[in-house]
């Protein structure tokens, strides 16, 4: 097989992964607090990650004048980010979450147009427009369908939607760190902030509700098995190796398995229901990720969860 192809390959399987990833979150949330979630998960995956960590640090070891940036980095696309991702989850429909996070390439382009003042053609801002349309329809249905009126998913949904903005603030900010060091590298530095981040917050939420843990089951421990080797260690290798061999517009298009994959795995498994509002927003924003996907070959994260 080429390279081109492998590499297509493993990007095919990390927005498969992650397409699932949001369907788990949706389950294993109503037994494990998300801050408490978010701490295993960084952690356990730290413990797998560190050797790799630790053999790329004698090759070509992290400055100490860059570790606060790393750190800093850390706060906003793990702690920040994923704070933003398992609370919308929690309060949202696993298919509204990946719709929605379906919008961070057009995010992450604007932030590159706003801050790094990245050219973008007349394709973009027409897309953009009708994946907004979209967004807008599956953002407000709670509102706009009385008969289904839900404060907490009108919750989910914004903060969904934050987390995309955080998504594209990160991609932009950290720039420099994944050319400097290899993206490994950094990823295991994340991984540990998030570690050390989610800590407190976690003790907090045991304080709290101190019996959560008792309600945990072997489905819950293999969800959590899969978060940790498949969805943190596995999809990120996957994703970061493959974009070194593809270009950057082929990689955007795997995007667009996200949504296909977490709504198909909801319909399966967790009995949601396609709405009007979603099938019609799905499809606008489906439309106009196409339409944007011609005016640029600048290098463009999905969104990870």
């Amino acid at each position: 097989m080429r390279t081109s192809h492998a590499a297509l390959m493993a990007l095919i399987t990390s927005a498969v992964i992650w397409g699932i990833t949001t369907v788990i979150l949706k389950d294993i949330l109503n037994y494990i607090p998300p801050f408490s979630l978010a701490f295993l998960r960084f952690s356990l995956a730290s413990l797998v990650i560190s050797p790799i960590l630790l053999y790329n640090e004698t090759r070509h070891p992290i400055q100490s004048k860059d570790l606060p940036k790393l750190f800093f980095f850390g706060l906003i696309g793990i702690t920040l980010h994923l704070s933003l991702v398992f609370l919308g989850v929690k309060y949202t429909t696993a298919t509204n979450a990946a719709v929605i996070t379906s919008l961070s390439p057009l995010t992450v382009a604007a932030a590159a147009a706003f801050f790094l003042r990245e050219k973008i053609n007349r394709n973009y801002y027409l897309g953009s427009l009708v994946a907004l349309s979209g967004t807008t329809l599956i953002f407000a249905e709670p509102l706009l369908n009385n008969e289904n009126f839900s404060s907490e998913h009108l919750l989910g949904n914004f903060l969904i939607l934050a987390s995309v903005f955080v998504w594209a603030v990160f991609n932009i900010s950290s720039k420099e760190m994944f050319k400097k060091y290899h993206p490994f590298t950094v990823t295991a530095v994340l991984f540990l902030t998030g570690m050390v981040t989610f800590a407190p917050l976690a003790f907090l939420e045991y304080q709290s509700n101190p019996t959560w843990p008792t309600y945990l089951s072997l489905k819950i421990l293999l969800e959590l098995l899969f978060l940790v080797l498949f969805s943190s260690v596995l999809a990120y290798l996957l994703y970061e190796w493959g974009l070194k061999y593809v270009k950057a517009s082929t990689a955007g298009l795997t995007n667009y398995l996200l949504p296909v994959t977490t709504v198909t795995a909801a319909v399966i498994f967790l009995g949601e229901t396609l709405t009007l509002f979603f099938t019609f927003g799905s499809i606008l924003i489906i439309l106009g990720l196409i339409i944007t996907n011609h005016h640029s070959s600048h290098h463009r994260h999905s969104h990870k969860t």
